[in-house]
């Protein structure tokens, strides 16, 4: 009867790269009409700033940005009092939400190798491949709501009882908090449906190193 003594197997295993840094960015547009506006490219737009914002270079910053994206669609930019149109804008992040969980992560059989023992005190050696196996690598990240809203009016919102005439509500979950930076991929996105009824959230996703964004913030 053939008795088996097995030595600790030798296990390799490796591990992939994770996944390029990217931006996935949900827009949802609303009009008065329920139709896409459609805007005379002749038309100009005042970019309406908040007086009264907590960071009013921040603010300013935004702004300017928003008038690039107009101009970029053939807009012309105007003071304020002197547009055909009005456009403000709003956007912030929360403090966000712990997340945590365990990822499981495959590991690759390796080669163990055994000797057997004979009934006449004889022995040889032979060679197998074990199986893989799971196991579970623990992770804990912060996410963040970022999120931007873009209104376009007829007439000077401060007036009384002015109706935005489209909302363009802008939002993008990650575990960045930097507003100053995620703004860049929400905003180019939300330009995108500027003007448009989308009906239900489209979702987009960007690189982070989108041409459009590095042509917005070199400027």
């Amino acid at each position: 009867m053939k008795s088996m003594f097995w030595m600790l197997p030798l296990v390799f295993c490796g591990f992939g790269c994770g996944p390029s840094l990217h931006y996935v960015v949900g827009t949802n547009g609303y009009t008065s009409s329920g139709l896409n506006l459609h805007l005379p490219q002749t038309s100009s737009i005042s970019v309406v700033a908040d007086v009264n914002a907590p960071n009013p270079l921040l603010e300013k910053e935004v702004a300017t940005k928003i008038q690039t994206l107009l101009t970029d669609r053939g807009y012309r930019n105007a003071p304020i009092s002197e547009g055909n149109f009005y456009l403000t804008f709003e956007y912030g992040v929360d403090s966000g939400e712990s997340k945590t969980g365990a990822l499981p992560m495959y590991q690759a059989g390796g080669i163990a190798t055994g000797r057997t023992f004979d009934s006449y005190g004889g022995s040889s050696y032979s060679t197998i491949q074990t199986p893989g196996y799971i196991t579970y690598v623990p992770y804990s990240y912060t996410a963040h709501k970022r999120w931007l809203t873009l209104s376009l009016y007829d007439r000077s919102p401060a007036e009384s009882k002015a109706e935005p005439l489209w909302i363009g509500t802008i939002t993008s979950n990650g575990t960045s908090s930097d507003l100053r930076d995620v703004i860049n991929y929400m905003l180019v996105v939300g330009f995108d449906h500027f003007g448009e009824n989308t009906k239900k959230q489209i979702i987009t996703e960007l690189s982070g190193a989108d041409k459009r964004v590095k042509t917005l913030t070199s400027e």
